[in-house]
């Protein structure tokens, strides 16, 4: 069988070929692109159908028309490809641009040249045909027009290349199989194409273009049913990334090293209240009034705006891979009601613990006095009642003074912490409190944690005090161990012995164990959020408890039953 045959009919299986595809892109569910990738599949079909036929056809009146869907399917390509690249990558608002319509209208332009070209010298001239190969083939002479058409669908499938290319170096192995694949596609009738159009080889005038495409299919069917190219569009990601700045509510600038403003999305515009395209290459300090407004971070005003409000910034830096900066992200966040909330607070804070301190003492002595100066038995216990309530609530007043200088002092976890000696400190303090109470620490002295000493000894110590104040009993025991595994069964639930001492697992385990009635369910809601007052200084004591728990990176657990309660805190290793 002779070259030309042989060509002319694998260029109408290879399009055959393509309209299988395209039978089956149709019954998909719409993804990004899909549409656009349907219509590159179809014009290859043309494309590959109309040449090899007008090869098999001769000079047959149907070689015309033939020909003229050849020459419109290669126009279009270009397009459906720089399409589809688009809009799969996630760029679809380019597909509506100015541009992409001018070139829509210039492939327009040239289909209505082709149509019509027997009525003008802008398409291809001196048409003739000639046997090569056992086939009889078109020759003629490419005006500049047409070489200019054609090297046009060649830039616009170089660009939509460009673009999935792009898309492998960037997202990531997810999508770097499929998109690469898809994006090495139009290399092979490319070259082809191009070679016939410079008519360069041994085989001119016949063009290889449609047998190059058998390479094009193959690899869209790796990409389709291989690597699933349309249930993970890399459109999803370039979207995401794209509303993670544009349509996030808070302001959001992008800087350059010289903190001049490369890019700034909708609410950074409304936030500055300037037209977008001024702010660019404008230095951020112009927009922005840093405030000491005597809280922690870095806080600032929109410049020239006293009525602004208040707003955190926090600065991100921009890596370029290679372990530079090319610039800065620059989020604003709005925290004027959390200010003016936090002063307020401050404020009442500080009047309610003096006053409360102030009263509370004129108070208890006053009632001491009066109990003192009474001889009725009954009056008397009614004034130390009283006395008692004051007393407590007195150390209530303290206990929120402890709870507020913890809280809002600067928490330091990096410190290794000898947690057997933060414990015998606790205990020594509070048996000088409570000579009463027996407490025993078993914990042994290589014991070291990363934490904050302090909010160690809080957390702790109201462990440890809870114990004892809520136990009835003439003399209140309280054990502090270390967990090693060893269990046993006590009221159904089982719990930790607290006198073993063990590691596990890159982290350690305190029991604190006490003979109490037990914790109340009430108070324990206190920890779930379930009950905002704390009425009871125990319920201030496990809150702060919580609170410290979780800032040193730790949990917090709670055993109950008629026999007491036990409480397992578990904390990082050092």
């Amino acid at each position: 069988m002779q070259l030309g045959v042989v060509v002319a009919l694998t260029s109408v299986l290879v399009g055959a070929a393509n309209l299988g595809l395209l039978a089956y892109l149709r019954r998909l569910p719409d993804r990004p692109g899909l549409s656009w990738f349907r219509g590159v599949i179809a014009a290859q079909a043309v494309f590959c159908v109309t040449y090899g036929a007008g090869l098999l056809v001769g000079d047959s009146p149907l070689r015309v028309p033939l020909l003229m869907g050849y020459w419109l399917a290669a126009i279009w390509i270009g397009v459906a490809y720089l399409g589809f690249a688009l809009v799969y990558t996630g760029r679809a608002r380019y597909v509506h641009s100015r541009a992409f319509r001018g070139i829509v209208a210039l492939q327009a332009v040239a289909s209505v040249v082709v149509l019509t070209y027997p009525l003008h010298d802008y398409g291809p001239t001196n048409v003739e045909l000639v046997e090569f190969g056992g086939v009889l083939v078109l020759e003629y002479t490419h005006s500049a027009f047409v070489v200019l058409e054609f090297l046009t669908v060649v830039a616009l499938a170089t660009l939509g290349v460009a673009l999935l290319i792009d898309t492998v170096v960037s997202y990531g192995p997810l999508y770097r199989k499929h998109a690469f694949a898809i994006a090495v596609t139009p290399l092979p009738p490319t070259a082809a194409f191009l070679a016939w159009l410079l008519e360069v080889g041994p085989f001119y005038p016949l063009n290889f273009t449609a047998l190059a495409f058998f390479p094009h299919l193959v690899l869209d069917l790796y990409a389709l049913f291989g690597e699933d190219m349309f249930e993970f569009p890399p459109a999803t990601r370039r979207r995401a990334e794209r509303a993670a700045v544009e349509d996030l509510g808070n302001p959001v600038l992008v800087v350059d090293p010289d903190d001049r403003i490369v890019r700034l999305n909708a609410a950074a515009v409304d936030a500055l209240g300037v037209d977008e395209n001024a702010a660019l290459a404008t230095d951020v300090a112009t927009y922005l009034d840093t405030v000491d407004d005597g809280f922690d971070g870095d806080h600032v005003r929109i410049a020239g705006d006293r009525d602004s409000g208040t707003y955190a910034r926090t600065r991100n830096p921009l890596d370029d891979g290679a372990g530079g900066v090319v610039g800065h992200t620059v989020v604003l966040q709005d925290v004027t009601a959390e200010r003016r909330r936090e002063q307020r607070v401050g404020v009442l804070n500080r009047v309610l613990r003096h006053n409360l301190r102030n009263d509370l003492t004129v108070v208890l002595g006053t009632v001491t006095a009066a109990a003192d100066a009474v001889d009725d038995p009954e009056i008397e216990s009614l004034l130390e009642t009283a006395a008692e309530q004051t007393r407590d609530l007195s150390a209530l007043g303290e206990r929120a003074r402890e709870v507020e200088a913890t809280m809002s002092g600067t928490v330091d976890t990096d410190q290794v912490v000898d947690a057997s000696a933060v414990l015998d400190a606790v205990r020594d303090d509070l048996a000088a409190r409570h000579p009463d109470a027996a407490i025993d620490v078993d914990v042994p002295v290589d014991c070291r944690v990363p934490a904050d000493p302090d909010v160690l000894r809080v957390v702790f110590e109201n462990l440890v005090e809870n114990g004892i104040v809520h136990d009835d009993g003439d003399r209140p025991t309280v054990a502090v161990g270390v967990d090693d595994g060893t269990h046993r069964e006590s009221g159904g639930v089982t719990a930790a012995s607290p006198s073993a001492s063990a590691t596990d697992g890159g982290s350690v385990t305190f029991v604190v164990t006490d003979t109490g009635p037990g914790i109340p369910g009430h108070e324990l809601d206190v920890l779930d959020g379930r009950e905002s007052a704390l009425d009871h200084g125990s319920g201030l004591g496990l809150f702060v408890v919580n609170w410290g728990v979780t800032t040193l990176g730790g949990d917090l657990a709670f055993d109950v039953d008629d026999d007491g309660t036990r409480v397992h805190v578990t904390l990082p290793a050092a």
